[in-house]
């Protein structure tokens, strides 16, 4: 056995969060992200899973957290729900979690497909995500959202309508909310807990955590449920607790290729409201 499957063998045995990445790059292209120079979307493969998965529990892996992340969209995978179920039956002491960029599918039926086996959602939302919708929603899609606007003549509505770029960003929003309550109803429906994350600096987080707050109240007036908005990060990693743990022997990390590297498991220093 060699050196380096000597020290896979070892990480395995000590595993705590296992962290998939089902695709590297999204259909977003957002600016801050390495991946987007290279306008690629790669899948990992059925197979390669099924050796990655094979070469864990040889190693009696046995991890209690298992997360679908990485440098692009999880939940833009065709197969990410046949992916979730595959881990949850290896490993059945861990639970998995899937992050969502608000990208990589088109309706309520796809979102509910893809996140069959998890047993918790993570939203991310982020500017960076937003200034890319507003883009997508030139053309007829931005006609479209125009539409819906005037069809609702609010205050706010009018407001927006009365400059490009804030009836733009607001347009924008609508999509956002519309994917948000997407994933609230989905939550409900199969059980699966719904959480969010913030990113980027403090003053951008506050207003996404607005739009958060903003989808969970409709979503409660329109089926009479209250839901409270919880920070997925701040519930699995209170404030202090992630420090120590960004770089440890528990954590894991499942490239699409098929490799392994070191974990490094999520942190609340430049997410926590």
């Amino acid at each position: 056995m060699s050196g380096r499957e000597i020290g896979l063998a070892e990480r395995a045995r000590e595993l705590h969060v296992l962290i998939v990445e089902p695709s590297r790059g999204c259909e977003l292209g957002c600016r801050q992200c390495v991946q987007a120079a290279s306008g690629e979307v790669k899948h990992m493969s059925a197979a390669k899973l099924k050796a990655a998965i094979n070469t864990l529990a040889g190693h009696g892996a046995d991890p209690r957290m298992i997360i679908l992340a990485g440098a692009g969209e999880p939940l833009a995978h065709p197969r990410v729900g046949e992916f979730s179920k595959a881990l949850k039956e290896h490993f059945q002491n861990a639970e998995v979690y899937g992050f969502w960029g608000l990208s990589g599918v088109k309706s309520e039926e796809e979102l509910e497909s893809k996140m069959r086996g998890l047993d918790g959602l993570v939203v991310s939302v982020d500017a960076h995500h937003l200034a890319r919708f507003l883009n997508q929603t030139r053309g007829g899609k931005q006609e479209e959202l125009k539409a819906r606007v005037r069809s609702k003549p609010t205050a706010e509505a009018k407001k927006a309508l009365r400059g490009d770029v804030e009836r733009r960003a607001f347009l924008t929003t609508l999509g956002v909310i519309d994917k948000l309550k997407w994933a609230l109803r989905v939550c409900k429906r199969n059980n699966t807990e719904f959480t969010y994350r913030l990113t980027g600096p403090e003053h951008e987080r506050k207003k996404m955590k607005s739009l958060v707050t903003r989808a969970l109240n409709e979503h409660a007036m329109e089926t009479g449920e209250r839901v409270e908005p919880l920070s997925w990060i701040s519930k699995r990693f209170p404030r202090g607790s992630a420090k120590g743990a960004k770089r440890s022997k528990g954590n894991m990390s499942l490239f699409y290729d098929g490799s392994f590297g070191l974990g490094r498991a999520p942190h609340d220093s430049d997410l926590q409201l």
